[in-house]
């Protein structure tokens, strides 16, 4: 290989818990370039603007290049699907960022953080149903759009 050239590496990715396909990327493509070669494969169906991308356990930035994460060949990065959240408090809505990898415990997290409000002082409910930590927002389609009200 010429040492001019970029290198490529295989990737094999991760949804749901199970290897679904693996893509061929150059280091020197984005993060956001990867997804959209993810949207293109089928294999998911996702469109690149709903993906979350984890590789080792960290979120991957979509204008950064893969080589500064020095991903290796045959690395495995885990697909989520991005979802927004309404947390209502005083009659106002404020929306967060989460993915279906994450537990209601990283949300009671993300809201202490906004609110400066310690976590067992706070109480979610979706549809009257209060929200327990260790539960994950795996069902998408379930809190997708959703609001949350923060007691």
């Amino acid at each position: 290989m010429d040492p001019a050239e970029p290198q490529v590496i295989r990737i094999e990715l991760i949804w749901y818990g199970r290897p679904v396909t693996s893509i061929n990327i150059s280091v020197d493509e984005t993060v956001m370039e990867l997804k959209k070669k993810i949207e293109a494969n089928n294999a998911i169906g996702l469109v690149a603007e709903k993906q979350e991308l984890h590789f080792n356990g960290q979120s991957l930035k979509d204008e950064m290049k893969l080589e500064h994460y020095e991903i290796p060949n045959d690395a495995t990065i885990t697909v989520f699907t991005k979802i927004q959240i309404s947390v209502r408090k005083d009659r106002v809505s404020y929306p967060f960022d989460a993915h279906n990898g994450m537990t209601v415990g990283d949300l009671y997290n993300m809201v202490s953080a906004q609110f400066g409000k310690p976590t067992d002082k706070i109480v979610l409910d979706l549809a009257g149903e209060l929200l327990v930590d260790e539960h994950r927002l795996l069902s998408a389609v379930d809190f997708d759009g959703s609001e949350v009200y923060f007691n």
